[in-house]
């Protein structure tokens, strides 16, 4: 087992560079910016691009080793076979994460396959801490750090809050964004793993369920690189009393190679994942509504419950009987009152 990435830089950087940057605030280099600055980013932002001097107020380097000091987190928006030439320039800079935009790699193909693999050495080699590629980044909304190039973010501003939520897809990730506005729901985190040629979803999940601010982890995973990592994530939302919720994709031959073609992910039998899930108490969610149900009810609880009696309170007697049907159905029961309370309640309804 490959062992868990500190992602304190990634997720809590004290300053960000963009390369390539663009003052056009809608684009891929852009939104970083504009996001930034948005959501009270207290941090310096260096954009890097020789064909600015200056962006959205900021002056505009023309390349990573022209910056004032090493920044503690750099954003890559630039083709996919600029990649790995740029990181080496910034691991020689010092700079030892990145965050990396750029599709193009192993989901495209045998030449975008080869580009991952020397991505995967650049990262190993430099003991570097790497989100992507083809990722649409990452947010901490908790520190006001939201470096992610998904529109939903720019649509209302989102609240920091208790969920934790990484993703291989980065739109999965702007609807989760877009479902908390909806239901009123704040959100701590939001990362976006992308091809997983450095950081996987076990270490963005690990390192939410470590932040006491966080009462719930979530995601939508498409395949399991590392199922020791997985598991060590578990053990650690499980010791910090953290519910961990899946959604999983690639259940099946066609589902697994749409998620190929999506991420590069191996998304491997669904009944060896599920097995696992209920061994490490993984909570698995069965479609996207019900994910965000789960999400939303730990989310807003703040005491675990321990036991398994269930009471329903119900102005319908048709639907508390499908509530009893589901309850006992998942293994929780629901008891029979005692006659003083329910002499208590029919008194209440007079």
């Amino acid at each position: 087992m490959t062992a868990l990435s500190d992602l304190s830089k990634l997720l809590s950087p004290r300053s960000v560079a963009i390369i390539g940057a663009t003052p056009d605030l809608g684009r891929v280099g852009g939104r970083p910016i504009a996001y930034l600055k948005r959501y009270g980013f207290t941090g310096e932002i260096f954009p890097v691009n020789p064909k600015h001097r200056s962006i959205d107020g900021l002056p505009c380097y023309a390349a990573i080793d022209a910056l004032p000091k090493v920044p503690d987190m750099t954003i890559l928006a630039v083709p996919a076979g600029s990649v790995c030439s740029v990181v080496e320039a910034c691991q020689a800079f010092g700079v030892d994460a990145f965050t990396v935009f750029s599709s193009g790699f192993a989901e495209s193909g045998a030449d975008g396959e080869a580009l991952e693999r020397r991505l995967r050495e650049l990262v190993k080699s430099g003991n570097s801490v790497l989100c992507g590629p083809n990722s649409q980044g990452i947010a901490n909304f908790l520190d006001h750090t939201v470096a992610y190039f998904s529109s939903e973010l720019g649509r209302e501003d989102i609240a920091p809050g208790p969920i934790g939520f990484v993703s291989h897809s980065g739109i999965f990730g702007g609807i989760m964004a877009s479902e908390c506005i909806r239901r009123g729901l704040g959100l701590g985190y939001l990362v976006s793993t992308g091809n997983e040629a450095g950081i996987d979803f076990a270490d963005a999940a690990a390192y939410m369920a470590r932040d006491d601010r966080i009462r719930v982890v979530a995601g939508y995973m498409e395949g399991v690189r590392d199922a020791g990592k997985l598991r060590a994530a578990a053990e650690i939302a499980r010791a910090e009393n953290k519910p961990f919720v899946v959604l999983k994709a690639g259940r099946n031959a066609e589902g697994a190679a749409a998620a190929a073609s999506h991420t590069g992910a191996l998304a491997g039998a669904y009944d060896c994942h599920r097995a696992a899930f209920r061994q490490w108490g993984i909570l698995e969610a069965d479609n996207i509504d019900e994910l965000f149900d789960i999400v939303e009810a730990f989310a807003l609880t703040k005491k675990r419950l321990s036991g398994t009696r269930v009471g329903v309170l119900t102005n319908s007697g048709g639907i508390g009987v499908l509530c009893a049907d589901q309850l006992i159905a998942n293994g929780l029961t629901v008891p029979a009152f005692e006659s003083a309370t329910e002499a208590a309640l029919g008194a209440d309804m007079l």
